[in-house]
């Protein structure tokens, strides 16, 4: 048995995460957090931007 570990970072469409060539399985996944930042707007609140 020969297994992998991968990190996949989260899209708007579904991902399918698979071992590579050369590996027959995933030992661990690591979903990396969504990229976002947040910043004060004139109107006194948040404003999010995903990306």
């Amino acid at each position: 048995m020969k297994p992998q570990s991968k990190t996949v970072t989260p899209s708007s469409t579904q991902q399918t995460v698979l071992p590579d060539e050369g590996y027959n399985c995933l030992s661990q996944v690591v979903v990396e957090k969504i990229p976002y930042v947040e910043s004060e707007n004139s109107a006194g609140g948040l404003t999010v931007t995903i990306g």
